[in-house]
């Protein structure tokens, strides 16, 4: 791990003047259900097309709790970071190596190429020398305090431990109010990412997958 909880929770206070009481911490086992609903609800379609009517009686977010349930990579807890406000969850980041950015054998000998092959480029879209930001999650009681900002601070310190040189993720097209956050912070397009139907009805212009290289500390 690259810091403790509590180095984390320091870090928040002498960074964001904004956010009282901030602190952030890895996920844990209990946190499962939520991480995986915040997951799949930023994914816009993603983890449904993938997973959606895979089980009987499961939703598409149940499935992709038993995938961070096996606790194997990158779906383990030590790679998703929350931030809490009292007993409130406040925001989500959950990244890894983007070397990881890819379709695990388990879930391509699972699922069918029907599932899988209209998502394939966003799921193997990938930046060398990279942290890979799967999930930027905040909850809309703590918008505009500049918690996203932060996380994606958290995100760069992350990436500089892990000697990466930069930070990267996707984002759909019709997306502006990321895309916007992404290029205030620096972010820089690198490339387009086609997407198949029926995922490709809901984000007809695509995606694009963004990149920022961080600066080396004095």
């Amino acid at each position: 791990k690259f810091f403790a909880p509590t180095n984390l929770a320091w870090a928040s206070s002498n960074r964001s003047r904004t956010m009282d009481e901030l602190n952030l911490r890895y996920a844990v086992a209990d946190d499962l259900d939520f991480v995986s609903r915040v997951v799949t609800e930023v994914s816009e379609g993603i983890v449904e097309c993938l997973f959606a009517d895979l089980l009987p009686m499961q939703q598409a977010s149940d499935v992709l709790r038993l995938a961070f349930g096996r606790n194997v990579a990158p779906y383990v807890t030590e790679n998703v970071i929350l931030a809490e406000v009292g007993d409130q969850t406040a925001g989500l980041l959950f990244s890894y190596d983007a070397c990881e950015q890819q379709i695990p054998t388990l879930m391509e000998n699972f699922l069918t190429a029907k599932r899988i092959d209209p998502v394939r480029e966003v799921l193997t879209a990938t930046v060398d020398d990279a942290l890979w930001v799967n999930t930027l999650w905040v909850n809309p009681q703590f918008r505009g305090r500049g918690l996203a900002q932060l996380l994606l601070e958290v995100a760069a310190d992350k990436a500089r431990d892990l000697s990466l040189k930069r930070i990267a993720l996707h984002a759909f097209a019709e997306n502006e109010a990321a895309l916007g956050l992404y290029r205030k912070a620096g972010f820089e397009v690198l490339k387009e990412v086609t997407l198949g139907a029926p995922l490709s009805a809901r984000h007809p212009k695509g995606g694009r997958v963004l990149s920022k290289t961080l600066d080396t500390p004095a």
